[in-house]
C-alpha cells in the first residue's frame, strides 16, 4: 500500500521548479514536518538530494542554475534542495487534483506517517506531468492511515 500526494509550492523556492523538471521519477525525496510554518502547521516539507540528478541532466542544469544566482558546485555543495510541500488536505490545489486522481491525499494522512520517520518518499508524474510524492506504507501503518479524519468511537 501507499499513499500519493500532490507536491505544491516549487515556485517559491528557487531552483526547485528547475531541479524537478530534470528529476526522474522514482528520486528519492525526504520529507519532514514543518510545525513552525506561519500558513499550516501540519506542513511537510519535501526535499531531494543533489546527487538524484541524472548525470545526464547535469549539463543543463549548470548552464540555468546561474539564472537563479547560483551554480552547479554550489548547488552540489548546498545539501538537500527545498522542492516544496505536500498539499494540504483541505487546501484548494488538491481538492482540483482529485478531480482527475482521486486517491491523492494530503498533509493529515501523510503527517503520521512523518512523524514516525517512514518519511522517504519517491517521485512519480501523473498523466499531466504534476508532480507526486509517493510514500509506501508498511503494513501495519494501514490502520493508521485508514483512521484519519475518522470520528472517535464513543
Amino acid at each position: 500500500m501507499k499513499l500519493t500526494g500532490l507536491l505544491v509550492g516549487t515556485h517559491f523556492h528557487p531552483p526547485a521548479k528547475l531541479v524537478l523538471s530534470v528529476l526522474p521519477a522514482g528520486a528519492a525525496l525526504r520529507l519532514q514536518p514543518e510545525p513552525d510554518n506561519p500558513w499550516d502547521e501540519d506542513a511537510i516539507q519535501v526535499f531531494c538530494a543533489p546527487t538524484a540528478v541524472a548525470a545526464s541532466q547535469r549539463t543543463f542544469l549548470a548552464e540555468q542554475l546561474p539564472l537563479f544566482g547560483t551554480t552547479i558546485e554550489e548547488f552540489d555543495a548546498g545539501g538537500e534542495v527545498l522542492m516544496g510541500h505536500v498539499a494540504a488536505s483541505g487546501g484548494k490545489p488538491l481538492a482540483k487534483a482529485r478531480a482527475t486522481t482521486p486517491e491523492l491525499v494530503g498533509t493529515l494522512e501523510f503527517g503520521s506517517q512523518v512523524a514516525q520517520g517512514n518519511c522517504v518518499a519517491q517521485l512519480a508524474f501523473d498523466a499531466a506531468g504534476q508532480a507526486l510524492i509517493v510514500l509506501a506504507l508498511p503494513a501495519a501503518a494501514l490502520d493508521v492511515v485508514a483512521d484519519i479524519g475518522k470520528e472517535p468511537a464513543k
